[in-house]
């Protein structure tokens, strides 16, 4: 397809000037238009600027979903800063490694006992021994809820939050906002760097993954061209995922500005708060496996007294889809569950499954992560060379390339050099590709496991077959350390409620569905598994627990 390029300043003045009098957020009640959330950009960019903000500049973003992400996000990019998306509940030693890694120089934070405790020490130790971390923003949590609930709040809510915060560097949300509106704007090239997107950090220290206006301007454009039936001006996408993830930043903000849709802002997922969301009138919601597992086994749902009927949408991306889970919380809603592909490396949509006038179900297409999105290339490389492109249906790492790719990782040359090889992003994901050029994952490459016969076994591939058990509600395949054998095959399993299986019960499942080398050695239950604030599941976490 024909791409236009440009900037995310140029994306949100587009939308202000379209839809100004449109709802642009709502968050616990307070409800913004596109013209009032400018008018509020515009202040924190006047502020910003009086702080001596510059081209180039990394400003970090501290903050749980709140209505003060978006408004200092577009301030950041007017000024030409990088927008650095930090995960609020990463703990301070590591908040400080990320701090130096990136060379932040001010972090917008909030009172939240929740948040403020992580960043709070990492400021003054920075700030003491001369550090690029040098200013802090402290933006009330009760500033982002309407009426009588901000004034409740600090008074119902008081132990949840941190009082008397002040010092030097220290600046109130109410006085980066007191310098008027009037702030130069940048001189902006697509090609500049908007954003740096923390990895996962499933092996070590998160990376910076450098993304340019460009790969995330592009990406916008990608996701509208997968979904032909949205309406400009008429969207409402439920927004529990946070915005500080890649997904949400690019979809839920900065695709629906584009598209003029209201985001429907929650902290954080609550099955009762998404349920009533959708309930209310979301039209798109975009969530992980485990957050349409738990919608589509609420029991109001499933009686009938939430309906689900405004959906038009359902994405569900950062972790393979259980077939079972989407046939399920098929049953209650009017549209499929569109399983997609992306990573913080690439803005982060790099697949999709068709949608629209594709069937409900693509029965033979059970558990693809689709097609590449327009201008987007997927091939399947030789692990351990990947120069090698695989022969289709056999197995191989996922390899991308598009304009949506980052440049690399902020300061990590050899990172960078590792990863993007041969003019593609090498994702570390294990993919195959049929002939329809569909394209399968079977695992992380990380994930792997080598059994002490030499098989490589795939996670995936035990999970999909555990999670057609009646009784079974997660689960989650995982290699842990053995003293005797080196390493040997987990299961750990989360049972429905009222559920009742044994261990012998599950092997007694399995057997005869997959090879003998792949049984899983231990098989351990949970009340619940351990997962990111993203709700992907922590298989490191639940090696941790086990390891013998």
């Amino acid at each position: 397809m024909d791409i236009e390029t440009g900037t995310l300043p140029q994306l949100w003045d587009e939308a202000v000037a379209k839809f100004g009098d449109r709802p642009f957020m709502e968050f616990l009640g307070n409800r913004l238009s596109y013209a009032a959330t400018d008018a509020l950009v515009d202040q924190a960019a006047a502020g910003l600027q009086q702080m001596g903000v510059e081209k180039g500049d990394r400003i970090g973003l501290f903050l749980p979903n709140c209505i003060y992400f978006p408004v200092f996000y577009y301030a950041i990019c007017k000024l030409g800063g990088i927008v650095v998306n930090f995960n609020p509940t990463y703990p301070a030693d590591q908040v400080e490694k990320l701090t130096e890694q990136a060379g932040v120089k001010i972090i917008v934070t909030t009172d939240l006992q929740a948040v403020y405790p992580n960043v709070g020490p990492v400021f003054e130790k920075s700030r003491a021994n001369g550090g690029s971390l040098q200013n802090l923003i402290i933006c009330p949590f009760a500033g982002s809820l309407s009426g009588l609930k901000s004034i409740l709040f600090p008074l119902l809510r008081g132990k949840d939050l941190v009082k008397g915060i002040s010092g030097p560097g220290i600046s109130t949300y109410k006085e980066v906002m007191s310098h008027g509106s009037a702030y130069k704007l940048a001189d902006l090239d697509p090609t500049d760097v908007a954003a740096l997107q923390f990895t996962g950090g499933t092996t070590g220290l998160p990376k910076a993954a450098t993304l340019t206006h460009e790969n995330i301007f592009i990406n916008c454009q990608q996701a509208g061209r997968w979904f032909p039936g949205i309406q400009d001006g008429q969207e409402k996408i439920l927004t529990v995922l946070p915005l500080f993830h890649v997904f949400a930043m690019t979809i839920c903000m900065n695709y629906m500005a584009k598209r003029g849709g209201e985001m429907v802002m929650q902290p954080n997922f609550d099955k009762d708060n998404a349920a009533k969301a959708i309930g209310s009138g979301a039209t798109i919601f975009a969530g992980v496996p485990a957050m349409f597992n738990a919608l589509a086994n609420h029991p109001d749902v499933q009686s009938g007294k939430i309906k689900l009927d405004a959906l038009k949408y359902c994405v569900s991306g950062g972790a393979a889809m259980p077939y079972e889970i989407k046939t399920n919380f098929e049953k209650y809603a009017p549209c499929s569950v569109t399983e997609g592909y992306g990573l913080s490396e690439t803005s982060p949509i790099a697949t999709a499954n068709p949608v629209g006038e594709a069937p409900r179900l693509l029965n033979d297409k059970i558990n693809s992560i689709g097609l590449p999105v327009p201008n987007t290339v997927i091939e399947i490389v030789d692990e351990n060379d990947s120069s090698k492109i695989m022969p289709m249906g056999e197995r191989g790492e996922i390899a991308i390339s598009g304009p949506q790719v980052m440049q690399g990782y902020w300061a990590r040359p050899e990172a960078t050099a590792e990863s993007l090889q041969n003019g593609r992003f090498l994702t570390g994901d294990i993919g195959v590709m049929d002939e329809d050029g569909y394209t399968y994952i079977v695992d992380r490459k990380k994930d792997m496991i080598v059994t002490n016969n030499g098989y490589n076994v795939y996670p995936r591939d035990i999970e999909e077959i555990l999670f057609s058990h009646e009784a079974v509600a997660e689960c989650a395949i995982c290699g842990v350390p053995d003293s005797k054998r080196g390493e040997v095959i987990l299961a750990a399993v989360v049972l429905h409620e009222g559920g009742a299986a044994t261990a012998d019960d599950i092997s007694a499942f399995l057997r005869g569905k997959i090879v003998d080398y792949m049984m899983p050695e231990r098989i351990e239950f949970m009340d619940e598994l351990p997962k990111s604030q993203v709700g992907k599941i922590l298989k490191r976490e639940i090696r941790d627990i086990y390891a013998a």
